[in-house]
């Protein structure tokens, strides 16, 4: 079984963090990151960036809990972004249609930014 690790970073002026994931985010982890999204929503930060650099796979169960969690944050006058996802990763990302839900960015600096890929 691969294991997932969810690391926070707050920026200031406290209103962005970055969860840098590592791993896979399959049925038995993602948990592990709807917890990490909940406590993120819970905190003042209004924008979420993931950073999916070290992300391998997501899975169906990973994919829902991020829409659940984008939802949830958007309600809240907040956004959550994608960042730094790699080619296999996207292409699932891509074949889902999801960019017509989650906005996705080359990277960290551009999702901070809001510059979409």
């Amino acid at each position: 079984m691969d294991d997932l690790q969810v690391d926070f970073e707050s920026l200031e002026p406290r209103d962005a963090l970055i969860l840098r994931a590592r791993g896979f985010v399959d049925t038995s982890t993602a948990g592990l990151l709807e917890r990490a999204l909940q406590q993120a929503a819970e905190g003042p930060a209004r924008f979420v960036v993931i950073d999916l650099v070290d992300v391998d796979y997501i899975s169906s169960a990973g994919w829902g809990v991020m829409i659940s969690a984008v939802s949830a944050q958007r309600a809240a006058g907040g956004d959550l972004r994608l960042a730094s996802m790699r080619p296999e990763v996207r292409e699932v990302f891509e074949l889902l249609e999801f960019p017509s839900i989650l906005d996705a960015y080359a990277s960290v600096d551009e999702a901070l930014a809001g510059d979409s890929d």
